[in-house]
């Protein structure tokens, strides 16, 4: 398939637009003027936010929904062989219009930006989520994607117009390397999604695979002393900061637990890194609500 410029692109089709992400990526896409569709097997509060927000959504999913005036189609990954989905992706095969995984969408919508990629086993979303209300404190304006719907916005979506561009990274069937950071935060790193890796080795050789995408001139913040991290990140090739030299025990934040004081940590040591103003940084941590 021929390299696709988004920006040569005015009309995209999403399957599966209901899903955290790909309502997140349909929201960039209508930010950036571009004429935006999607389909999902149902209607939900999400789908009906989309709708309201000038976005067509079908609420079956059909051939018909792919017309010859698409010029991009984007697909979950629960769009298989058989799926509720599946005669759509067939359609805009045979209409012979480019077909890319949502993961690849995010990768060409977000890699243009300065990108802060949020990974890690548990804690990404909540770490996405600080770092957005951090940055937008600092009035940094950024574009944010993230794995849930903010408390204070009660959207997964920020439209920033500044070069910054937090974003929630997955290391499911490692997705996340489409995307090639310029600040990748890896929160921690454990044996998950038994579907996809054999065991934590195959895990750990996916995130090592992830920080050789982070731009040259760009860094890693983790947990560095991490036993399962600290043989991941041995002899790479780019600075690592440990954001455990961030964590503040008297941070009086509304989220309980230590796991939370870990994020905030992560968070800090991303501020920190982008010199922002680091009182201000906890103070939007102290007002986060999720």
């Amino acid at each position: 398939m021929a390299k696709i410029n988004l920006n040569e692109i005015s009309r995209i089709h999403l399957i599966g637009i209901g899903g955290i992400g790909m309502s997140a990526l349909a929201r960039h896409f209508l930010t950036e003027k571009k004429q935006v569709s999607g389909s999902d097997r149902s209607l939900s509060t999400i789908t009906k936010t989309l709708d309201s927000e000038g976005i067509q959504v079908f609420g079956e999913q059909v051939a018909s929904n792919i017309s010859k005036d698409i010029e991009l189609v984007v697909y979950t990954a629960a769009v298989t062989e058989g799926s509720d989905g599946w005669a759509e992706l067939e359609q805009a095969k045979k209409l012979k219009i480019p077909c890319v995984s949502y993961f690849e969408a995010l990768g060409m919508a977000m890699n243009p930006y300065y990108l802060i990629a949020v990974a890690g086993t548990h804690g990404k979303t909540t770490t996405t989520a600080m770092l957005t209300e951090i940055f937008e404190q600092a009035g940094k304006d950024p574009t944010a994607v993230i794995g849930s719907l903010r408390a204070k916005t009660k959207s997964n979506y920020r439209a920033g117009k500044s070069k910054f561009a937090i974003v929630e990274a997955c290391e499911y069937k490692r997705d996340f390397l489409h995307l090639t950071p310029d600040v990748l935060v890896i929160t921690n790193i454990e044996f998950d999604h038994v579907d996809y890796y054999k065991d934590l080795s195959d895990v750990q050789s996916a995130f090592r695979e992830m920080i050789d995408r982070v731009n040259e001139n760009g860094v890693v913040i983790t947990n560095a002393k991490d036993p399962r991290i600290a043989p991941v990140i041995e002899g790479i090739k780019v600075p690592v900061i440990n954001y455990m030299s961030s964590l503040d025990l008297e941070l009086k934040l509304k989220q309980p637990g230590m796991h939370n004081r870990i994020n905030a940590a992560a968070a800090l040591a991303t501020a920190r890194h982008e010199k922002l103003d680091m009182e201000q940084a906890k103070e939007s941590l102290i007002n986060f609500t999720g």
